[in-house]
């Protein structure tokens, strides 16, 4: 049986889910990816409905992000978040600002190689579950990699 999902984790999904809206539009790829993670993740009946309206109506990405303490957590935000920008060709100026302005206001308490270490080990993990069970298309994993690349 799968553990429940965290408060911790939860927020770090409410979080990401707050940051589809933060060019304003929400694209159909970036509720692809949303509504991918809303089916194959064990969330309550109470953690969907509220993401599912967190989908319809934007939440503060800062408010979300703050609820989060769990380093682990806070780290997966900004891989799940990079890919969410990114799923859809378009890293728009306005999430850049949003994750920088986390990062910057949160990373003084954190150590950034810890952080870099549990974002690669991360991105492992969800990138092996993800494909055992089959979520994501090929053509979101080619772009995937090609963002990748580009940050590597």
């Amino acid at each position: 049986m799968n553990k429940p999902v965290s408060e911790s984790r939860f927020y770090m999904w409410r979080a990401i889910f707050a940051m589809a809206h933060a060019d304003g539009v929400v694209t159909e790829e970036e509720s692809d990816f949303l509504q991918e993670y809303l089916a194959n993740v064990k969330f309550s009946e109470d953690q969907v409905n509220t993401l599912k309206e967190d989908l319809k109506h934007p939440q503060d990405p800062g408010e979300m992000f703050s609820k989060i303490d769990e380093q682990s957590d806070r780290a997966q935000f900004f891989y799940f978040a990079r890919l969410l920008a990114w799923c859809d060709g378009d890293f728009d100026e306005q999430e850049k600002t949003i994750l920088d302005t986390l990062r910057s206001s949160h990373i003084a308490n954190i150590n950034i190689e810890q952080i870099s270490k549990s974002v690669r080990e991360s991105a492992s993990l969800v990138a092996t579950d993800i494909s055992e069970k089959g979520v994501a298309s090929y053509s979101f994993w080619d772009k995937i990699r090609t963002f990748q690349d580009k940050e590597d």
